[in-house]
């Protein structure tokens, strides 16, 4: 665009009519001033504003100012001079004196110039053009030079009315001096065949053969909108303007579909859309190109051309081709031309620069002719005269959206694919994700690293460092990150390497000190944060700091120079693998499928950042772990931001819940050893000739008893311990720490225990508090925390390693565009509830049962439960004799049967304490000889009538509810819930650690179109399998009981939830369980569409709120829902989180379309996944994860009481197969699996 470059004797004197008015000062002016400071305005050039209304010029250049953006100093100055270029003058549209005294101002300001051109800028409304334009031609116009006149759309309102202002015009100006700007420009220019030549006529005369070739838009192309008030109400509806007739239907959203008959477009449809209040301001045409006929790829995407007119200004091209080399899958490649990036240091104008700027070369091109004006309203004018006709209803849509919620149906069965979705409110969430802005555009190389012997991790790392350091002896300029197991990262390519490493067997680990409680402390008791022996719980955690990521150079140790005992470990490293690192960038980008290449870089990256990290502080998994910031808990543990650095009696103490050394010898010797297996210490006997183990068990003799021989006599460990090492035992009676030989011995007293070791087993209740209370934050507390550790800690910008791989990490989270979903009305319903029994497996008397079964039943009632009578049996029972427990429940079956005059429906039971093996024998007698429910209620919370607290007793009415038949909550809309969809989860629990139990299966499958009544399925499969083994089977019986449910009829939809998978495990689920889904459906002669979205809860996203979008917790909102910029570049995903928080950080869950033969929109899968959250019934509000998937998580875990089978020891090497036929679950009785027995 080259700048206009008049003479000196020239002068040009721009008027903008309306200069009062919003349009002027936020699009005329800002576009001048544009012009103005890239040399685009003649030199000679003075504006004029001229308005109905009387403002001083102060006034009125104030106003301009605030709505120009300054980017430096340089441009305060170019702004003072283009202000005192622009001067203002009122007068009345209608009053040739206003125009006379108008025309005076112009000419002041053209005196002395040979040539004086005029550009009258109209942006006034069509009532007044008459009047304007008569009194512009009549007293304003120029005769030494050109005069121009834009007019600003409306122009008109249908073809009538724009022939009426066209021939009005016409009387005062020819048709080359008329310029109009319109919404049809970029549909002719995108359309057009090629003009002859680029001259304006030619540009023109193709442009108006588009418009001719367009048919008349009929109502159902059209699609209508209107804006309501935004969700937070800070933003008004339309019709809350009140210059706005009330119940005003003008729209303020329009789609449209146009079809154009001609040759190359017959079929094509071309679809506009525009709108006011919408999420985002932007201009783009997309052109999808067909679905190639008989693909030979599966899953790829369209194929699309892209012009982005504004903002950000690009054309490129995605299409799919396939992988080089000898892959035989598609990926994705783009011709990307960004003018940002390509012409970073040219200024592009935006819309209204270019319009002025072309007025004033007289640049015609760009600007529509009348006849193109005629052939556009011919077009809208029939729609027009049926919408007034009609009194058509604009289809409402929420302020800051990106339009109605039927948009994407709109444009979607037009055949156009839509990627992500529109419902809800429009919001910006902050993410714990720092983007990868840079990466080396060379290859990698990936290393094969064999140390011998084999070492642990942390031995590993600590020896690699020397072998780098050794490498750096030939190679100085190589830095390579290592995984601290056998692979090695660098963009240095070296030849293969072998020598020995020596290292000190023991390095003791630091851990700074912990600080006293202060007296404000909020849980005081124990002096200090682990305090003394007898005192409380007491201590406050320590505030969060930084660690240093400083990692200080590598020594090279040689036998002579090391101390203590020492290990030598041979090196072999040899390359095996070049690796892209720009393939992990344009996959991101969406510019490529997740291919192997793909995910070899996204490791190597992944090590490069964790590298450091892991040589300074204790890793565990993908996670890694300071000791500053620690925070004591009970049981001598520590939380780290496992256990802490003490004698091992201390720990045993704290664990035992001891007063004293004195009382641990009075400690079952099987909780004692539980206690200690497993446990790494540390000898302290010997000074600086320290021993590391883990203890493998305790021995059944004392230091007293345990005997050796030594120098030909026996000797107690007692006395060697005095002996050798002067070290009289305190403690001779206890047992002694046995290391994995089963042989050697220590006295527990010598131990201290290894710091920085993770904890494995489950803590106990008073643990899990603590570290509840230890590791609560709020989000922006978190945020903060986060954000400071990549700043001050991670330093990721100035780590070598990232430095040598050309990482460059943006120091600031992603905040990114984000939806709250709008929440469904929950419903209730209740069964009846008539033939019950309580059973007291506590110490109560019978009238003290009575009164707390009395006040039960009478607070459930008044929550909504039916119960006709109150009288029901009630029993005392011993828990201490399995026979008394087995009795005690029949009984209470077979009385309420009997007495209540129909088959007992539940059975209530009061325990003493939260004991797991009463627990599930009661479960086990009723659920697998009785064939009924059982609701359990712990007696501290109910055993006193007048302190039973609602919040508890209801929550055991919702369970008690369920357990009945009923559904507790229901929503008043779920999507395709009248369509006969049936509702699946799955998931599968697997042994602990150590256990070779098998793995249990558990899938659920909804029978009403509620979503709230399943039967359950379970079974145990091979040792920690995570692929569903007996699918089909269990598929074949849901879709069995379904049709038996629902009258013979089988589901015409199926939504299946698969939990518990990773990524890694998707292309199996996606080729296995679906094809025996499939399998199921063919034999059941079930023609549904299958639908399977995968669910995950592990993974470390995190979403924070901006602009006060939060919960009462400091949480994003329930219904918030993310999907784009950090999901799947070509997958279909969303990230949601669902439930609103109670304390500390949310975690949302990840939802993964593996498999859709729906075809289902983003609006439709989010809002389901939504509503289905608040069907858990054990919740009042929305969980944190659908129903489905909920309730087979919760049956896996509580079917394993059920499984029965003989022990297999640890050590033992085990087949899956053998495992499986070892154990099985124990058979319920008969009707219970269509119950909801484990809510």
């Amino acid at each position: 665009m080259a700048p206009v470059s008049p003479t000196k004797s020239d002068h040009c004197c721009i008027i903008v009519l309306g200069a009062s008015g919003d349009l002027a000062f936020k699009k005329t002016y800002p576009a001048l001033f544009g012009l103005y400071r890239n040399n685009f305005l003649p030199t000679n050039v003075h504006i004029i504003g001229y308005a109905r209304s009387k403002i001083e010029l102060g006034e009125f250049r104030k106003r301009i100012s605030s709505k120009i953006k300054l980017h430096n100093d340089k441009e305060k100055v170019l702004l003072d001079e283009f202000l005192a270029k622009c001067t203002y003058e009122s007068g009345s549209y209608d009053d040739e004196a206003a125009y006379k005294k108008l025309n005076e101002a112009v000419e002041k300001t053209q005196i002395g110039f040979a040539r004086t051109d005029r550009i009258f800028y109209m942006a006034l409304p069509p009532s007044v053009f008459a009047a304007a334009s008569h009194g512009l031609k009549s007293q304003v116009y120029t005769t030494t030079g050109t005069n121009r006149i834009i007019v600003e759309k409306p122009f008109g309102k249908d073809s009538a009315s724009s022939k009426v202002l066209g021939d009005l015009l016409a009387k005062n100006w020819h048709e080359d001096e008329v310029m109009q700007n319109h919404l049809l420009q970029i549909l002719t220019i995108v359309a057009m065949e090629k003009p002859v030549t680029l001259d304006s006529e030619d540009v023109r005369n193709e442009k108006v053969k588009v418009l001719r070739a367009i048919k008349p838009l009929e109502l159902d192309h059209v699609l209508l909108g209107q804006y309501s008030a935004s969700a937070d109400g800070k933003e008004p509806g339309y019709l809350d303007d009140p210059t706005v007739p009330k119940g005003s239907i003008t729209p303020t959203f329009a789609a449209a579909v146009f079809n154009i008959n001609n040759e190359r477009w017959e079929g094509v449809p071309f679809i506009l859309k525009c709108g006011k209040a919408l999420n985002e301001q932007k201009t783009e045409v997309r052109i999808q190109f067909k679905d190639v006929a008989g693909n030979i790829y599966k899953d790829t995407t369209r194929n699309e051309l892209v012009i982005r007119v504004q903002p950000q200004e690009a054309v490129y091209m995605k299409f799919m081709n396939k992988m080089p080399g000898l892959s035989n899958t598609a990926t994705i490649s783009e011709l990307d031309l960004s003018y940002g990036k390509r012409y970073g240091d040219i200024k592009i104008p935006d819309a209204y620069e270019s319009l002025i700027l072309d007025c004033l070369k007289g640049d015609k091109s760009n600007f529509v002719r009348d006849d193109e004006l005629d052939a556009a309203w011919k077009i809208f004018t029939p729609l027009l005269h049926e919408l007034e006709a009609k009194k058509v209803q604009p289809e409402p849509y929420t302020f800051g959206t990106r339009g109605p919620a039927k948009l994407n149906q709109f444009v979607e069965k037009l055949g156009y694919a839509h990627n992500g979705g529109i419902a809800g409110k429009n919001i910006r969430v902050a993410v714990n994700i720092f983007p990868v802005t840079q990466i080396s555009s060379s290859d990698a190389f990936q290393y094969d690293v064999q140390i011998t012997p084999d070492v642990p991790a942390e031995k590993a790392r600590r020896a690699f460092r020397q072998a780098e350091a050794i490498i750096k002896q030939s190679y100085p300029n190589a830095w390579f990150a290592f995984d601290g197991q056998k692979n090695a990262y660098s963009l240095t390519n070296i030849e293969n390497q072998n020598f020995e490493v020596i290292i000190p067997d023991l390095v003791d680990i630091e851990i700074p000190e912990l600080p006293r409680a202060e007296r404000d402390s909020n849980r005081g008791g124990r002096g200090g944060f682990r305090g003394g022996r007898g005192g409380g719980r007491g201590g406050h955690s320590v505030p969060y700091v930084p660690p240093s990521m400083e990692l200080k150079p590598a020594i090279i140790y040689t036998k002579d120079t090391v101390v203590g005992k020492s290990l030598t470990l041979k090196f072999a490293i040899r390359k095996t693998a070049t690796i892209s690192l720009h393939d992990l960038l344009l996959f991101a980008k969406g510019k490529t499928v997740e291919s192997e290449g793909v995910l070899h870089a996204a490791t190597a990256l992944s090590v490069v950042l964790r590298h450091i990290p892991s040589m300074l502080f204790t890793p565990v998994g993908s996670n890694f772990f300071s000791p500053v910031g620690r925070t004591p808990i009970s049981g001598g543990l520590e939380v780290w931001r496992g256990k802490g650095n003490m004698p091992l009696l201390d720990y045993l103490m704290e664990v035992l819940n001891c007063r004293n050394e004195n009382d641990l010898s009075r400690i079952p010797a099987q909780q004692l050893d539980k206690a200690c297996r497993g446990v790494n210490c540390i000898t302290t006997h010997r000074g600086d000739q320290k021993q590391r183990f883990s203890i493998k068990r305790l021995s059944k003799d004392s230091a007293l008893t345990m005997k050796f021989e030594k120098d030909g006599r026996l000797v107690s460990v007692a006395d060697y311990f005095q002996d050798e090492f002067n070290w009289r035992l305190r403690y001779p009676n206890l047992p002694l720490a046995l290391k994995a030989n089963g042989k050697t011995a220590f006295p527990l007293e010598c131990l201290t225990i290894q710091p920085a070791q993770r904890v494995k087993e489950k803590l106990n209740g008073n643990q899990t508090a603590d570290m509840i209370r230890a590791t609560v934050q709020r989000p922006s507390d978190r945020r903060r925390q986060i954000e400071d550790a990549v700043i001050e800690s991670l330093k990721y910008n100035e780590n070598p390693y990232m430095k040598s791989f050309g990482v460059k990490v943006e120091p600031k989270m992603m905040e990114i565009q984000s939806r709250i979903l709008p929440a469904p009305k929950v419903l209730v319903d209740t069964p009846l509830m008539d033939s019950f029994a309580f059973v007291f497996f506590t110490r109560v008397s019978t009238n003290d049962a009575r009164e707390v079964k009395d006040t039960i039943l009478r607070k459930w009632k008044q929550y909504g439960m039916d119960i006709p009578n109150f009288d029901c049996p009630i029993l005392v029972a011993n828990p201490q004799s399995e026979l008394n427990v087995k009795g005690a429940l029949m009984q209470a079956y077979h009385e309420a049967s009997k007495n209540m005059r129909s088959r007992c429906k539940i059975i209530l039971c009061i325990v003493e304490n939260n004991g797991k093996a009463l627990y599930e024998q009661i479960k086990r007698v009723t659920l697998c000889e009785g064939g009924i429910v059982t609701q359990v209620m712990v007696g501290k919370h109910v055993l006193n009538p007048r302190n039973i607290k609602d919040q508890y007793i209801c929550n055991v009415a919702m369970k008690a509810n369920i357990k009945l038949g009923g559904g507790t909550n229901h929503v008043d809309h779920l999507p395709f819930q009248n369509e006969g969809t049936m509702f699946c989860g799955a998931d599968v629990t697997h042994p602990s650690p150590g256990s070779n139990a098998p793995s249990i299966v558990a899938v659920v499958a909804s029978t009403d179109n509620q979503a709230i009544k399943y039967n359950t399925y379970c079974r145990a499969q091979g040792h920690r399998r995570e692929l569903i083994e007996d699918l089909e089977a269990v598929m074949a019986q849901a879709l069995a009981d379904y049709k038996r449910a629902n009258r013979g009829n089988l589901p015409k939809r199926i939504v299946f939830f698969r939990d518990g998978i990773g990524a890694g495990q998707f292309k199996e689920v996606r080729e296995i369980e679906v094809e025996h889904i499939k399998e199921a459906m063919a034999k059941a002669k079930c023609d549904a569409l299958l639908t399977l979205i995968v669910v995950q809860k592990r993974h470390h996203i995190r979403l924070f709120p901006i602009d006060n979008n939060q919960d009462r917790s400091g949480n994003c909102c329930s219904g918030t829902v993310i999907d784009s910029n950090v999901v799947h570049p070509t997958e279909f995903n969303f990230i949601l989180q669902s439930h609103s928080g109670l304390q500390g950080m949310s975690r949302p869950t990840i939802y993964h379309v593996l498999y859709d033969e729906a075809k289902m929109t983003s609006d439709e899968c989010q809002q389901l996944c939504y509503s289905l959250c608040f069907l858990a019934e054990r919740a009042t509000r929305a969980i944190s994860m659908v129903s489905p998937a909920y309730r087979a998580q919760l049956a896996a875990y509580y079917a394993r009481m059920f499984l029965e089978g003989e022990d297999i020891s640890d050590n033992a090497s085990v087949r899956s197969e053998d495992v499986q036929m070892k154990f099985k679950l124990t058979p319920f009785a008969p009707g219970v699996e269509n119950k909801m027995y484990y809510m």
